[in-house]
């Protein structure tokens, strides 16, 4: 398995007439009227609980697949819904996927992903049966995701004995780049001290799946203090101009809160461990003590992001909102300037990659973590446009370094993390 990065830290851009992030998934904000879907009426399938599964935006509508239950011990079944912004959502009156046959693999389902692939849409769900316990993942496909044909075998199982996923594998996002499948999993073997993490897995057809065995998992937590003590689970993940982007749950003390991740190739993971990008809500609210399997999607050059919450009595579903990163199209330019340092953690070398809006003197410095300038890098007029800065660190002790950019009264921050 290879070494999986423990940071990630998104830069802090500070300017003269207010502030601006490179990459917002810092910058949530909760709609101020959630939740944005409750439980059913008394009698409803989904009267006990709704939590999240996945929203998709197309033909100007968008559409929700949830999972519900009727009564804490029920198993949940899968359900529709439709809205026209995503706040005022109409449900279907039944569910769309209901649990299947008494001692089948599937007696039990629960969602997991959805994607549409020209014009049919296609779900991966957890698949369970409790005698014995068994677990995998299904598939089905629809073409109006209300009548859903399902695959009649499980698509992808647990591992071998002694593979971390043994035991369990459950909730996954997948991802198709027009050639091939990729599905981040979660899962965990039957040790009470291996708790779960997420897996990787590629196809050609979304039913065939090949493991990434040498590389998994590919993400895990464990991290003493931080939000995701405990485990992760629940990724979700985009793809956004080259650049894998996952949101996950992190667990720990019984609360659930949502992280960050990015990734240049799928396995290689840089994540926040020090905070939640989404939080708990305050004491006797409807999130008080879970915010967990995030659905996230770009829409109007923003991310939205449909969340379940639970208050220790039923899980319901929240909708916030995030600013993107500014789009710069052939160097024209905007109010914004940007950088980000690559890859961090680093080892023998990373690189610093800027873009000036209007000519600068750029100066670059070093700075060790009691906040001392080690070295001037960088002090030089630039003109507009792209630039990448390169630091040789085979001098550096391992240890956590600062990077400040300054273009006049504007500068930028970030934290970077040296190897051994």
């Amino acid at each position: 398995m290879k070494k999986k990065s423990l940071l990630f830290t998104l830069c802090l851009m500070l300017f003269l007439f207010g502030s601006y992030t490179l990459k917002s998934q810092e910058n949530w904000e909760k709609y101020e009227n959630n939740p944005v879907l409750t439980t059913g009426d008394e009698a409803m399938w989904d009267e006990y609980g709704v939590s999240m599964g996945a929203v998709l935006k197309f033909d100007n509508q968008y559409h929700l697949w949830y999972n519900g239950r009727m009564s804490e011990v029920s198993n949940w079944q899968i359900g529709y819904a439709w809205s026209d912004d995503g706040i005022n959502w109409t449900k279907y009156p039944f569910p769309v996927i209901t649990y299947g046959t008494f001692g089948n693999w599937d007696n039990n389902r629960r969602l997991g992903a959805v994607i549409k692939v020209n014009d049919t849409l296609k779900m991966w769900f957890v698949a369970t049966n409790n005698m014995p316990f068994e677990s995998h993942l299904g598939y089905a496909w629809s073409m109006d995701g209300i009548s859903w044909s399902i695959y009649p075998e499980p698509v992808l199982s647990t591992g071998q004995e002694g593979d971390w996923d043994n035991y369990v594998v459950f909730e996954s996002s997948v991802i198709y780049d027009g050639n091939q499948y990729y599905m981040w999993y979660g899962g965990f073997d039957d040790n009470d001290y291996n708790p779960p993490k997420i897996g990787y897995a590629t196809s050609a057809d979304g039913i065939n799946w090949v493991k990434d065995i040498e590389n998994n998992p590919v993400l895990e937590g464990g991290i003493e203090g931080s939000y995701l003590q405990d485990w992760v689970c629940f990724p979700n993940v985009l793809q956004n101009d080259g650049v894998f982007e996952m949101w996950f749950s992190g667990h720990v003390n019984d609360h659930y809160r949502i992280g960050f991740a990015q990734s240049e190739d799928g396995i290689e993971w840089d994540y926040i461990t020090d905070y939640p990008v989404l939080d708990i809500g305050a004491n006797e609210t409807w999130e008080d003590k879970q915010v967990c399997r995030p659905s996230v999607i770009i829409d109007d050059n923003q991310y939205k992001m449909w969340y379940s919450g639970y208050d220790g009595s039923r899980y319901k579903i929240g909708l916030a909102l995030g600013d993107i990163t500014t789009e710069i199209d052939n160097h024209q330019t905007v109010d914004a300037f940007y950088c980000q340092s690559y890859p961090n953690p680093f080892t023998n070398k990373f690189e610093l990659h800027y873009y000036l809006d209007i000519e600068s003197q750029v100066i670059i410095s070093l700075i060790d973590s009691k906040g001392c300038v080690i070295k001037t890098v960088k002090d030089a007029f630039h003109l507009p446009g792209d630039h990448i800065a390169i630091f040789d660190a085979t001098d550096l002790n391992t240890g956590v370094y600062y990077y400040r950019l300054q273009t006049g009264e504007r500068f930028a921050i970030g934290k970077m993390l040296k190897l051994k």
